[in-house]
């Protein structure tokens, strides 16, 4: 008994003092690296991180903090400029990057303006996720489309303004979003005999803003009329009014043709609309028509929008096939049609015929109380050899 456990533990010593098992302890990548030796390296193959002006600069942050040297070497990098890409028109951000071992600094070029999947440059690696999906809808893109397609619209046809209330009813009043204040804007000049120039929008015009236009409530042979107008958003970030509550006939100067009821009140809110989570609050002088208390609480109900009929295109003839798609930016009208589609990212030669593509795409707009809003969206059209 005792001998056997004797040689048990010489068997284990044994196995004790065998060296282990070599361990690999190179990097694990955390990214494809790119087979084309020119990415990131040439302004004709430069990093597309998208996000354009607002998210741009920290997308391309994002994107140099996970680079690593190939052995997993930490990268240092600097911005020393920008330049024009291949295409003549995108300004390229310029980054000098180097890294322990590496003989001299590189140079990298980082396209904020358009995007595609993104990769290490070769004899980088990606020491940890990058982190970014397609970008959302680039802001000023979106609102240079908003004011183009708001004022060509708007010249030939009126918009109904938005219900407060979630039914689609107007009981406690409507509201007028950017898109409507402009095309009203539109429609007048057209009735004056004259056109807007979206290019050349007075201030006042081209600015975001939304206008609630409040209703007095009448009960028991009384009308009470509001007082004041909050847009409550969530997590405490809500609507800023620009002025002073309008009132009486400055009702019809801000809003011409507007037959709203005597007592009503109206407030300039700076907001493009109303958001999905934003909370209409109205306050009344009297709280009798309000069930004893003179403040009323309106949510917004919104409706995302719905894609309808979205054909895939065939590819066209004489071009070359591509597993990627071409990526492209488009504002939802009213109509759920997709109006000023812009160049994201893709095969660049596939970009027309996917630009043509979408003008036989079909959706149903989002919906605030049943009313229909604009809004930007992204698109990818790919192509059936």
């Amino acid at each position: 008994m005792y001998s056997a456990a004797l040689i048990i533990f010489a068997v284990t010593v044994q196995q004790s003092t065998a060296p282990p098992p070599a361990v690999d302890r190179s990097p694990v990548p955390h990214c494809a690296v790119s087979t084309d030796p020119k990415y990131g390296v040439s302004p004709s193959s430069p990093v597309q991180v998208g996000g354009g002006a607002m998210y741009g600069p920290a997308r391309e942050r994002r994107y140099l903090d996970a680079l690593r040297g190939p052995d997993g070497q930490l990268v240092r990098y600097k911005r020393t400029g920008s330049t024009k890409a291949a295409d003549g028109a995108t300004i390229l951000d310029a980054y000098e990057v180097t890294h322990e071992g590496l003989a001299k600094p590189i140079a990298l070029y980082v396209d904020e303006y358009h995007y595609s999947e993104l990769r290490a440059p070769a004899g980088f690696i990606c020491g940890q996720p990058i982190g970014l999906d397609v970008p959302t809808p680039d802001p000023f893109q979106t609102s240079v489309a908003l004011i183009s397609v708001a004022v060509e619209q708007g010249s030939v046809r009126d918009f109904p303004p938005i219900p407060l209330d979630q039914d689609g009813a107007t009981t406690h009043g409507v509201v007028f979003d950017q898109f409507r204040m402009i095309a009203r804007a539109a429609r007048a000049a057209a009735a004056a005999g004259t056109r807007l120039d979206p290019k050349a929008l007075p201030a006042e015009i081209a600015r975001p803003r939304t206008v609630v236009l409040a209703y007095p409530l009448s009960c028991n042979a009384r009308t009470v009329a509001p007082a004041a107008v909050e847009i409550l958003g969530a997590q405490g970030a809500d609507g800023r009014r620009d002025g002073d509550y309008i009132r009486d006939a400055a009702i019809g100067t801000l809003l011409p043709g507007v037959q709203a009821p005597v007592s009503s009140l109206a407030a300039i809110f700076i907001l493009a609309t109303l958001r999905p989570t934003d909370t209409v609050r109205i306050t009344y002088s009297d709280p009798s028509c309000t069930g004893g208390t003179p403040e009323l609480s309106l949510p917004v109900k919104f409706t995302d929008p719905r894609t309808l009929e979205t054909p895939t295109p065939p590819l066209p003839a004489g071009l070359a096939p591509s597993d990627t798609p071409v990526r492209l930016q488009a504002l939802v009208d009213l109509d759920g049609m997709l109006q000023r589609p812009a160049y994201v990212g893709g095969p660049t030669h596939l970009t027309p015929a996917a630009i043509e593509a979408i003008q036989r795409w079909r959706s149903e707009p989002p919906r605030i109380n049943g009313a229909p809003i604009a809004r930007a969206v992204l698109v990818q059209v790919k192509f059936t050899p």
